[in-house]
């Protein structure tokens, strides 16, 4: 694998324990992969320098998130970060997001300089985002059981125009996921 991003990592939120799936959403079957495969895939092919996997109890990543019914996104995801202070930029993404195209990644990583990008479909924000080392640091001061975006609050995200409606998809229940995997 080529890392074309060095300075760049990203971050995938999967210790949620998927109740209405059946299990952790990472773990399902995606083409030839588990949907967490899929998504380290394509951050392999875009070049990532790391990429880290906040998982439950018992779940297969690099980081565990002890307690993910008793906390949210927000404390894995400063789970992650925090095991990455050399990153300059973090992408990140739930698992529960069919992964996108790569070309996806390229325009967030294209845009200007700006604490928060994410990209737009039809006119509403989705997923990965990518955050700089300002929104990590606001990110990581939050208190317990603040919502991301509520972290983020004092950064004006970015919205960077994508043409892959998935980046506003959410595979919560077995017919999300039916109607998106390959």
């Amino acid at each position: 694998m080529s890392t074309a991003h060095p300075q760049v990592a990203a971050v995938i939120l999967a210790a949620g324990l998927g109740s209405r799936m059946g299990g952790p959403k990472g773990q399902l079957s995606w083409g030839e992969t588990s949907l967490l495969g899929a998504w380290r895939a394509l951050f392999e092919e875009l070049g990532i320098g790391r990429i880290l996997a906040v998982v439950g109890p018992g779940g297969a990543g690099e980081i565990v998130n002890p307690d993910p019914a008793g906390s949210g996104p927000r404390e894995s995801l400063a789970l992650g970060l925090a095991a990455l202070p050399e990153a300059d930029r973090v992408f990140f993404t739930p698992v529960d997001v069919p992964p996108v195209s790569i070309e996806v990644l390229r325009a967030l990583l294209a845009a200007p300089p700006t604490p928060w990008r994410a990209p737009r479909f039809e006119g509403r924000t989705g997923h990965p985002a990518l955050l700089d080392r300002s929104a990590v640091g606001a990110l990581l001061a939050a208190e317990p059981g603040a919502r991301i975006d509520e972290a983020l609050e004092g950064f004006r995200v970015q919205a960077v125009e994508v043409e892959d409606p998935r980046v506003l998809a959410n595979m919560n229940r077995p017919g999300d996921y039916e109607r998106f995997r390959p």
